[in-house]
Protein backbone atom coordinates (compact mmCIF):
# COMPACT_ATOMS: atom_id res chain seq x y z
CA UNK A 1 0.00 0.00 0.00
CA UNK A 2 1.26 3.50 -0.83
CA UNK A 3 0.11 6.42 1.21
CA UNK A 4 -3.19 8.23 3.46
CA UNK A 5 -4.53 11.02 4.01
CA UNK A 6 -5.12 12.68 7.54
CA UNK A 7 -8.62 13.90 7.24
CA UNK A 8 -8.28 15.79 10.41
CA UNK A 9 -5.58 18.37 8.75
CA UNK A 10 -8.46 19.17 6.27
CA UNK A 11 -9.88 22.68 7.94
CA UNK A 12 -12.64 23.34 5.14
CA UNK A 13 -15.56 21.56 5.51
CA UNK A 14 -16.66 21.81 1.73
CA UNK A 15 -12.98 20.75 0.84
CA UNK A 16 -12.86 17.58 3.44
CA UNK A 17 -16.69 16.91 1.64
CA UNK A 18 -15.19 16.80 -1.77
CA UNK A 19 -12.22 14.94 -1.21
CA UNK A 20 -13.93 12.47 0.76
CA UNK A 21 -16.71 11.51 -2.27
CA UNK A 22 -14.61 12.07 -5.04
CA UNK A 23 -11.42 10.10 -4.05
CA UNK A 24 -8.87 12.07 -4.64
CA UNK A 25 -5.05 11.12 -4.32
CA UNK A 26 -4.00 10.66 -1.36
CA UNK A 27 -0.73 12.51 -0.06
CA UNK A 28 1.23 11.77 3.10
CA UNK A 29 0.05 13.36 6.57
CA UNK A 30 0.32 11.00 9.15
CA UNK A 31 -1.52 11.17 12.64
CA UNK A 32 0.92 12.08 15.55
CA UNK A 33 -0.93 11.23 18.30
CA UNK A 34 -3.37 8.66 19.41
CA UNK A 35 -6.40 10.73 17.78
CA UNK A 36 -8.57 8.08 15.81
CA UNK A 37 -8.25 9.49 12.30
CA UNK A 38 -11.89 9.55 10.81
CA UNK A 39 -10.81 8.96 7.21
CA UNK A 40 -8.65 7.71 5.02
CA UNK A 41 -7.87 6.79 1.69
CA UNK A 42 -5.26 4.55 0.46
CA UNK A 43 -4.17 3.41 -3.03
CA UNK A 44 -3.01 0.34 -3.53
CA UNK A 45 0.26 -0.80 -5.26
CA UNK A 46 -0.15 -3.56 -7.41
CA UNK A 47 0.95 -7.27 -6.23
CA UNK A 48 4.16 -8.99 -6.16
CA UNK A 49 5.00 -11.75 -4.20
CA UNK A 50 2.50 -13.61 -2.76
CA UNK A 51 2.53 -13.71 1.39
CA UNK A 52 3.38 -16.82 3.19
CA UNK A 53 0.24 -19.44 3.87
CA UNK A 54 0.23 -22.08 6.16
CA UNK A 55 -1.59 -24.67 3.74
CA UNK A 56 -4.28 -24.35 1.06
CA UNK A 57 -6.57 -26.35 -0.70
CA UNK A 58 -8.09 -26.38 -3.90
CA UNK A 59 -11.35 -28.76 -4.71
CA UNK A 60 -13.78 -29.51 -7.79
CA UNK A 61 -13.56 -31.19 -11.00
CA UNK A 62 -13.13 -29.56 -14.88
CA UNK A 63 -15.18 -28.14 -16.11
CA UNK A 64 -17.61 -27.80 -13.27
CA UNK A 65 -18.12 -24.56 -11.37
CA UNK A 66 -17.51 -24.95 -8.11
CA UNK A 67 -17.15 -22.28 -4.70
CA UNK A 68 -16.55 -22.49 -0.91
CA UNK A 69 -19.40 -19.96 -0.25
CA UNK A 70 -18.97 -19.92 3.16
CA UNK A 71 -17.39 -22.44 6.82
CA UNK A 72 -17.66 -23.20 10.06
CA UNK A 73 -15.34 -23.77 12.61
CA UNK A 74 -16.71 -26.31 15.33
CA UNK A 75 -14.59 -29.22 17.18
CA UNK A 76 -11.28 -28.14 15.55
CA UNK A 77 -12.90 -29.36 12.56
CA UNK A 78 -14.04 -27.20 9.45
CA UNK A 79 -17.18 -27.41 8.09
CA UNK A 80 -17.66 -25.65 4.23
CA UNK A 81 -20.72 -24.82 1.90
CA UNK A 82 -20.18 -25.21 -1.63
CA UNK A 83 -22.45 -24.86 -4.74
CA UNK A 84 -21.39 -26.91 -7.30
CA UNK A 85 -22.76 -27.15 -10.94
CA UNK A 86 -21.64 -28.44 -14.34
CA UNK A 87 -23.82 -26.76 -17.58
CA UNK A 88 -26.39 -24.49 -16.14
CA UNK A 89 -28.62 -25.78 -19.16
CA UNK A 90 -28.71 -29.15 -18.20
CA UNK A 91 -27.29 -29.17 -15.20
CA UNK A 92 -29.14 -28.11 -11.55
CA UNK A 93 -27.33 -26.84 -8.98
CA UNK A 94 -25.67 -28.87 -6.56
CA UNK A 95 -24.88 -28.33 -2.30
CA UNK A 96 -21.50 -29.89 -1.80
CA UNK A 97 -20.55 -30.19 2.00
CA UNK A 98 -17.21 -30.78 2.78
CA UNK A 99 -15.18 -31.37 6.53
CA UNK A 100 -11.42 -30.65 6.41
CA UNK A 101 -9.09 -31.14 9.47
CA UNK A 102 -7.26 -28.18 10.82
CA UNK A 103 -4.40 -28.86 8.78
CA UNK A 104 -6.74 -28.69 5.50
CA UNK A 105 -6.79 -32.60 4.38
CA UNK A 106 -10.74 -33.26 3.49
CA UNK A 107 -12.27 -35.68 6.00
CA UNK A 108 -15.33 -36.46 3.85
CA UNK A 109 -17.30 -34.79 1.12
CA UNK A 110 -21.33 -35.04 0.34
CA UNK A 111 -23.46 -34.09 -2.55
CA UNK A 112 -27.19 -32.76 -2.56
CA UNK A 113 -29.44 -33.16 -5.08
CA UNK A 114 -32.04 -30.00 -3.35
CA UNK A 115 -34.98 -29.57 -5.42
CA UNK A 116 -35.07 -26.24 -7.15
CA UNK A 117 -31.40 -25.11 -5.21
CA UNK A 118 -30.75 -21.56 -6.72
CA UNK A 119 -28.20 -20.04 -4.21
CA UNK A 120 -26.14 -21.18 -1.00
CA UNK A 121 -25.79 -18.66 1.19
CA UNK A 122 -24.14 -19.58 4.87
CA UNK A 123 -23.72 -22.15 6.75
CA UNK A 124 -24.18 -21.79 10.80
CA UNK A 125 -23.67 -23.89 13.70
CA UNK A 126 -27.02 -26.37 15.06
CA UNK A 127 -27.09 -28.11 17.85
CA UNK A 128 -27.66 -31.53 16.04
CA UNK A 129 -24.36 -30.36 13.52
CA UNK A 130 -24.53 -27.31 11.56
CA UNK A 131 -27.35 -25.63 9.28
CA UNK A 132 -27.17 -24.59 5.49
CA UNK A 133 -29.34 -21.27 4.24
CA UNK A 134 -30.14 -21.43 0.57
CA UNK A 135 -32.52 -20.21 -1.60
CA UNK A 136 -34.63 -22.25 -4.08
CA UNK A 137 -36.67 -22.23 -6.90
CA UNK A 138 -40.34 -23.54 -6.33
CA UNK A 139 -41.93 -24.73 -9.24
CA UNK A 140 -45.71 -23.30 -9.85
CA UNK A 141 -46.96 -25.41 -12.92
CA UNK A 142 -47.69 -22.87 -16.11
CA UNK A 143 -46.71 -19.70 -13.84
CA UNK A 144 -43.30 -18.59 -13.37
CA UNK A 145 -41.01 -20.60 -10.26
CA UNK A 146 -41.04 -18.88 -7.21
CA UNK A 147 -38.34 -18.19 -4.68
CA UNK A 148 -38.28 -19.16 -1.14
CA UNK A 149 -36.20 -19.45 1.76
CA UNK A 150 -34.70 -22.94 2.53
CA UNK A 151 -33.41 -24.21 5.87
CA UNK A 152 -31.27 -27.40 5.96
CA UNK A 153 -29.68 -28.86 9.09
CA UNK A 154 -27.24 -31.76 8.66
CA UNK A 155 -24.86 -34.28 10.88
CA UNK A 156 -22.01 -33.25 11.52
CA UNK A 157 -20.11 -36.61 11.19
CA UNK A 158 -21.07 -37.35 7.40
CA UNK A 159 -22.96 -34.46 6.18
CA UNK A 160 -26.27 -36.48 6.19
CA UNK A 161 -29.38 -34.27 5.81
CA UNK A 162 -31.35 -34.28 9.42
CA UNK A 163 -34.38 -31.92 8.39
CA UNK A 164 -35.60 -28.95 6.11
CA UNK A 165 -37.61 -26.86 5.67
CA UNK A 166 -38.85 -23.69 3.49
CA UNK A 167 -39.72 -20.46 4.17
CA UNK A 168 -42.48 -18.73 2.12
CA UNK A 169 -43.69 -15.41 1.56
CA UNK A 170 -47.87 -15.66 -0.08
CA UNK A 171 -47.21 -12.28 -1.60
CA UNK A 172 -44.28 -13.68 -3.94
CA UNK A 173 -40.73 -14.86 -3.95
CA UNK A 174 -39.04 -14.60 -1.16
CA UNK A 175 -35.14 -15.09 -1.83
CA UNK A 176 -32.42 -15.81 1.26
CA UNK A 177 -29.90 -13.15 2.44
CA UNK A 178 -28.18 -13.98 5.75
CA UNK A 179 -28.84 -15.60 8.81
CA UNK A 180 -26.77 -15.94 12.82
CA UNK A 181 -27.56 -17.93 14.71
CA UNK A 182 -28.93 -16.99 18.86
CA UNK A 183 -28.52 -18.84 22.39
CA UNK A 184 -26.11 -21.52 20.96
CA UNK A 185 -28.47 -22.37 17.53
CA UNK A 186 -31.92 -22.74 19.70
CA UNK A 187 -33.09 -19.87 17.30
CA UNK A 188 -31.83 -18.13 14.17
CA UNK A 189 -32.57 -14.77 12.63
CA UNK A 190 -32.82 -14.88 9.17
CA UNK A 191 -32.80 -11.82 5.99
CA UNK A 192 -34.62 -12.35 2.67
CA UNK A 193 -35.64 -9.64 0.25
CA UNK A 194 -39.17 -10.10 -1.74
CA UNK A 195 -39.48 -7.75 -4.96
CA UNK A 196 -42.94 -5.92 -5.78
CA UNK A 197 -44.58 -5.32 -8.67
CA UNK A 198 -42.38 -2.18 -9.11
CA UNK A 199 -39.38 -4.18 -9.16
CA UNK A 200 -37.68 -2.85 -6.32
CA UNK A 201 -37.15 -5.10 -3.53
CA UNK A 202 -37.51 -4.72 0.63
CA UNK A 203 -36.18 -6.82 3.22
CA UNK A 204 -38.23 -9.57 5.38
CA UNK A 205 -36.43 -10.45 8.42
CA UNK A 206 -37.74 -13.54 10.53
CA UNK A 207 -36.99 -15.26 13.91
CA UNK A 208 -37.12 -18.95 13.46
CA UNK A 209 -36.56 -22.17 16.14
CA UNK A 210 -34.05 -24.81 15.47
CA UNK A 211 -36.40 -26.76 13.20
CA UNK A 212 -36.89 -23.58 10.86
CA UNK A 213 -40.62 -22.90 12.02
CA UNK A 214 -41.05 -19.39 12.24
CA UNK A 215 -41.65 -17.15 15.55
CA UNK A 216 -41.34 -13.75 14.34
CA UNK A 217 -41.96 -11.81 10.88
CA UNK A 218 -41.09 -7.81 10.02
CA UNK A 219 -40.69 -6.18 7.24
CA UNK A 220 -38.65 -3.10 6.37
CA UNK A 221 -39.16 -0.94 3.52
CA UNK A 222 -36.85 2.10 3.94
CA UNK A 223 -35.35 4.11 0.63
CA UNK A 224 -36.24 2.94 -3.14
CA UNK A 225 -34.71 -0.53 -2.89
CA UNK A 226 -32.90 -2.55 0.49
CA UNK A 227 -31.47 -5.35 1.39
CA UNK A 228 -29.84 -7.16 4.09
CA UNK A 229 -26.14 -8.93 3.47
CA UNK A 230 -25.48 -9.59 7.16
CA UNK A 231 -26.53 -10.12 10.19
CA UNK A 232 -24.26 -8.90 13.38
CA UNK A 233 -24.75 -10.29 16.94
CA UNK A 234 -23.41 -7.58 19.13
CA UNK A 235 -22.06 -7.81 22.72
CA UNK A 236 -24.33 -4.78 23.66
CA UNK A 237 -27.06 -7.22 25.11
CA UNK A 238 -30.29 -7.89 23.20
CA UNK A 239 -28.96 -5.94 20.07
CA UNK A 240 -28.58 -6.97 16.45
CA UNK A 241 -26.92 -4.98 13.52
CA UNK A 242 -28.03 -5.43 10.00
CA UNK A 243 -26.01 -4.23 7.60
CA UNK A 244 -26.86 -3.94 3.22
CA UNK A 245 -27.49 -1.54 1.03
CA UNK A 246 -30.75 1.02 0.53
CA UNK A 247 -31.11 3.53 -2.53
CA UNK A 248 -31.44 7.00 -2.36
CA UNK A 249 -34.07 8.90 -4.00
CA UNK A 250 -31.39 9.64 -7.27
CA UNK A 251 -31.58 5.83 -7.41
CA UNK A 252 -27.42 5.80 -6.21
CA UNK A 253 -26.68 2.74 -3.69
CA UNK A 254 -26.34 3.48 -0.28
CA UNK A 255 -24.54 1.59 2.57
CA UNK A 256 -27.64 0.82 5.32
CA UNK A 257 -27.57 -0.33 8.61
CA UNK A 258 -30.40 -0.87 11.01
CA UNK A 259 -30.10 -1.90 14.81
CA UNK A 260 -32.90 -4.37 15.91
CA UNK A 261 -33.51 -6.52 19.22
CA UNK A 262 -34.04 -10.27 19.16
CA UNK A 263 -38.08 -9.82 18.46
CA UNK A 264 -36.76 -7.47 15.37
CA UNK A 265 -38.14 -4.31 16.19
CA UNK A 266 -36.15 -1.45 14.78
CA UNK A 267 -34.55 0.36 17.88
CA UNK A 268 -32.46 2.94 15.38
CA UNK A 269 -31.53 2.81 11.28
CA UNK A 270 -28.74 4.65 9.34
CA UNK A 271 -27.77 5.19 5.95
CA UNK A 272 -23.95 5.94 4.56
CA UNK A 273 -24.24 8.01 1.73
CA UNK A 274 -20.66 7.70 -0.32
CA UNK A 275 -19.92 8.73 -3.51
CA UNK A 276 -21.42 7.41 -6.56
CA UNK A 277 -22.66 4.28 -4.53
CA UNK A 278 -21.87 2.18 -1.61
CA UNK A 279 -23.12 -0.95 -0.01
CA UNK A 280 -22.06 -2.90 2.90
CA UNK A 281 -21.37 -7.42 2.38
CA UNK A 282 -20.55 -7.99 6.07
CA UNK A 283 -19.51 -7.48 9.72
CA UNK A 284 -18.35 -7.65 12.44
CA UNK A 285 -18.16 -7.19 16.12
CA UNK A 286 -15.97 -4.97 17.34
CA UNK A 287 -15.26 -4.60 21.69
CA UNK A 288 -18.24 -3.67 23.93
CA UNK A 289 -20.06 -1.20 21.32
CA UNK A 290 -18.74 -1.10 18.14
CA UNK A 291 -19.25 -2.77 14.65
CA UNK A 292 -17.28 -2.74 11.75
CA UNK A 293 -18.63 -2.93 8.86
CA UNK A 294 -17.27 -4.38 4.68
CA UNK A 295 -18.03 -3.21 1.26
CA UNK A 296 -17.31 -1.00 -1.73
CA UNK A 297 -17.78 2.83 -1.99
CA UNK A 298 -17.75 3.97 -5.40
CA UNK A 299 -15.96 7.18 -6.49
CA UNK A 300 -17.91 10.55 -8.27
CA UNK A 301 -15.18 11.12 -10.39
CA UNK A 302 -13.73 7.92 -12.61
CA UNK A 303 -16.37 6.40 -11.11
CA UNK A 304 -13.65 3.58 -9.56
CA UNK A 305 -14.48 1.57 -7.02
CA UNK A 306 -13.23 1.12 -3.71
CA UNK A 307 -13.36 -1.29 -0.85
CA UNK A 308 -15.23 0.27 2.27
CA UNK A 309 -13.84 -1.02 5.77
CA UNK A 310 -16.26 1.63 8.52
CA UNK A 311 -16.31 1.54 12.94
CA UNK A 312 -19.29 2.61 14.09
CA UNK A 313 -21.58 2.79 17.21
CA UNK A 314 -23.71 -0.34 17.92
CA UNK A 315 -26.04 2.14 19.81
CA UNK A 316 -27.11 4.44 17.39
CA UNK A 317 -24.76 4.10 14.01
CA UNK A 318 -22.60 7.06 14.75
CA UNK A 319 -19.34 6.78 12.67
CA UNK A 320 -16.21 6.46 14.49
CA UNK A 321 -13.90 6.25 11.48
CA UNK A 322 -14.07 5.37 7.81
CA UNK A 323 -11.02 3.69 5.51
CA UNK A 324 -11.36 3.55 1.61
CA UNK A 325 -8.53 1.00 -0.27
CA UNK A 326 -8.47 2.29 -3.76
CA UNK A 327 -6.66 0.82 -7.08
CA UNK A 328 -4.60 3.41 -8.95
CA UNK A 329 -5.57 5.36 -11.81
CA UNK A 330 -7.49 3.28 -14.34
CA UNK A 331 -6.33 0.43 -12.32
CA UNK A 332 -8.38 -2.13 -10.29
CA UNK A 333 -11.87 -2.19 -8.58
CA UNK A 334 -11.43 -3.72 -4.80
CA UNK A 335 -14.25 -4.52 -2.58
CA UNK A 336 -13.68 -5.31 1.10
CA UNK A 337 -15.73 -9.00 0.87
CA UNK A 338 -15.58 -10.65 4.54
CA UNK A 339 -14.39 -9.15 8.14
CA UNK A 340 -12.90 -11.05 10.88
CA UNK A 341 -12.23 -9.82 14.78
CA UNK A 342 -9.15 -11.88 16.87
CA UNK A 343 -9.11 -12.01 20.20
CA UNK A 344 -7.48 -7.93 21.69
CA UNK A 345 -9.94 -6.90 18.82
CA UNK A 346 -7.22 -7.31 15.89
CA UNK A 347 -9.37 -6.54 12.41
CA UNK A 348 -8.89 -8.88 9.38
CA UNK A 349 -10.46 -7.46 6.61
CA UNK A 350 -10.04 -9.60 2.65
CA UNK A 351 -9.91 -6.88 -0.21
CA UNK A 352 -10.84 -8.77 -3.02
CA UNK A 353 -8.96 -7.04 -6.56
CA UNK A 354 -10.40 -7.69 -9.84
CA UNK A 355 -8.70 -8.98 -12.23
CA UNK A 356 -6.50 -5.83 -13.92
CA UNK A 357 -7.82 -4.04 -16.98
CA UNK A 358 -4.58 -4.27 -19.05
CA UNK A 359 -4.43 -7.58 -18.66
CA UNK A 360 -4.37 -8.50 -22.12
CA UNK A 361 -0.98 -6.47 -22.11
CA UNK A 362 1.85 -9.21 -21.17
CA UNK A 363 3.89 -7.56 -18.94
CA UNK A 364 7.35 -8.46 -19.69
CA UNK A 365 8.65 -9.05 -16.33
CA UNK A 366 5.40 -10.94 -15.49
CA UNK A 367 4.84 -13.29 -19.12
CA UNK A 368 2.79 -15.12 -16.66
CA UNK A 369 0.12 -12.34 -15.93
CA UNK A 370 0.46 -13.17 -12.03
CA UNK A 371 -0.27 -9.74 -11.01
CA UNK A 372 -2.90 -9.09 -12.99
CA UNK A 373 -4.85 -11.78 -12.25
CA UNK A 374 -7.58 -11.42 -9.41
CA UNK A 375 -6.01 -11.44 -6.05
CA UNK A 376 -6.77 -11.16 -2.81
CA UNK A 377 -5.32 -8.67 -0.18
CA UNK A 378 -5.89 -9.05 3.91
CA UNK A 379 -5.65 -6.47 5.96
CA UNK A 380 -4.31 -6.79 9.58
CA UNK A 381 -5.88 -3.48 11.26
CA UNK A 382 -5.83 -2.10 14.89
CA UNK A 383 -8.90 -0.91 16.51
CA UNK A 384 -8.03 2.85 15.67
CA UNK A 385 -8.50 2.01 11.69
CA UNK A 386 -4.51 1.65 11.41
CA UNK A 387 -2.86 -0.98 8.82
CA UNK A 388 -0.67 -2.98 10.85
CA UNK A 389 -0.13 -5.62 7.98
CA UNK A 390 -0.59 -5.88 4.44
CA UNK A 391 -0.18 -9.56 2.56
CA UNK A 392 -1.18 -10.55 -1.44
CA UNK A 393 -2.59 -13.99 -1.87
CA UNK A 394 -3.16 -15.41 -5.09
CA UNK A 395 -3.45 -18.83 -6.76
CA UNK A 396 -3.52 -20.05 -10.58
CA UNK A 397 -5.41 -18.05 -13.07
CA UNK A 398 -7.42 -15.71 -10.23
CA UNK A 399 -8.51 -16.00 -6.85
CA UNK A 400 -11.39 -14.51 -5.10
CA UNK A 401 -12.46 -14.65 -0.79
CA UNK A 402 -16.20 -14.39 0.08
CA UNK A 403 -15.54 -15.82 3.97
CA UNK A 404 -13.03 -15.43 6.62
CA UNK A 405 -12.81 -17.05 9.87
CA UNK A 406 -10.89 -17.73 12.98
CA UNK A 407 -9.72 -21.65 13.47
CA UNK A 408 -6.62 -23.61 14.91
CA UNK A 409 -4.35 -21.66 17.03
CA UNK A 410 -6.11 -18.80 16.09
CA UNK A 411 -5.14 -19.05 12.62
CA UNK A 412 -6.66 -16.96 10.19
CA UNK A 413 -8.78 -19.57 7.25
CA UNK A 414 -10.24 -17.80 4.23
CA UNK A 415 -12.73 -19.50 1.21
CA UNK A 416 -13.47 -18.80 -1.75
CA UNK A 417 -12.98 -19.76 -5.36
CA UNK A 418 -10.03 -20.04 -8.49
CA UNK A 419 -9.68 -20.30 -11.22
CA UNK A 420 -6.59 -23.18 -12.13
CA UNK A 421 -6.54 -26.26 -14.80
CA UNK A 422 -6.92 -29.82 -13.84
CA UNK A 423 -3.68 -31.38 -13.24
CA UNK A 424 -4.61 -35.01 -14.04
CA UNK A 425 -6.28 -34.21 -16.97
CA UNK A 426 -3.77 -32.05 -18.31
CA UNK A 427 -0.92 -34.49 -17.73
CA UNK A 428 -2.91 -37.39 -19.59
CA UNK A 429 -3.71 -35.22 -22.24
CA UNK A 430 0.16 -33.84 -22.38
CA UNK A 431 1.15 -38.06 -22.01
CA UNK A 432 -1.38 -38.66 -25.08
CA UNK A 433 1.02 -36.18 -27.45
CA UNK A 434 -1.98 -33.91 -27.06
CA UNK A 435 -0.65 -30.25 -28.04
CA UNK A 436 -2.26 -28.59 -24.90
CA UNK A 437 -1.63 -25.23 -23.02
CA UNK A 438 -1.86 -24.11 -19.34
CA UNK A 439 -4.75 -22.39 -20.00
CA UNK A 440 -6.79 -25.82 -21.07
CA UNK A 441 -9.23 -27.56 -18.47
CA UNK A 442 -9.40 -24.45 -16.82
CA UNK A 443 -12.48 -24.46 -14.66
CA UNK A 444 -13.91 -22.32 -11.42
CA UNK A 445 -12.88 -24.44 -8.40
CA UNK A 446 -13.23 -23.88 -4.46
CA UNK A 447 -10.82 -22.73 -2.91
CA UNK A 448 -9.58 -22.69 1.12
CA UNK A 449 -6.42 -20.79 2.54
CA UNK A 450 -5.12 -20.82 6.17
CA UNK A 451 -2.75 -18.22 7.08
CA UNK A 452 -0.91 -17.27 10.35
CA UNK A 453 -2.88 -15.85 13.63
CA UNK A 454 -3.38 -12.23 13.69
CA UNK A 455 -1.59 -11.86 16.84
CA UNK A 456 -1.92 -9.60 19.35
CA UNK A 457 -2.00 -6.11 19.01
CA UNK A 458 -0.40 -3.99 22.08
CA UNK A 459 -1.59 -0.61 21.54
CA UNK A 460 0.29 2.37 23.15
CA UNK A 461 -2.96 4.19 23.10
CA UNK A 462 -5.29 1.73 24.66
CA UNK A 463 -5.53 3.76 27.82
CA UNK A 464 -6.38 7.12 26.16
CA UNK A 465 -8.94 4.98 23.85
CA UNK A 466 -10.58 3.79 26.99
CA UNK A 467 -11.38 7.24 28.26
CA UNK A 468 -12.29 8.15 24.30
CA UNK A 469 -14.48 5.35 23.94
CA UNK A 470 -16.41 6.57 27.36
CA UNK A 471 -17.54 9.54 25.56
CA UNK A 472 -18.99 7.46 23.09
CA UNK A 473 -21.46 5.84 25.20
Amino acid sequence: MTSQIDMTRVTFPALLLLLFMVFDKPVNAWAQTCDIVPATITTMNEPELGAYNLWDYVGGEYPAKEHFQGALYKDKNLYVAAQAQGNPDIEQMRLWLLQQDYRGRALWEKDHEIEGLSQIKAIVDHSQGFAVLATVLEDQGDQPPRAAMWFGVFQQSDGALLHEATIDYDQGSLFADAIVPLDGGKSYIVAGHTQGRDQKTYTLMYRIDDQGNVDVHRSYRSGEDNRVNQIVVSLVEDTLVALGQTKDPAGRSVGWAIGLDHDLKLMWEQPYPRGNGAAFVDGASLGDSGIVAVGWAESLWQGQRAGLVMHFNVRDGSLIWERYYRGQDNGRMYQARAVEISPGNVISVVLNGAPHPMLEKVDQDDPMRMTHYAYTRLLTMNKRGSVLLSEDYRNAQGASVNDILTGHSQNRIMFGSTLSADPILLDEAKKAGKRVSEDSFVSQNGWSIAVPAAGVDEDPCDEYLKQQEKGFE
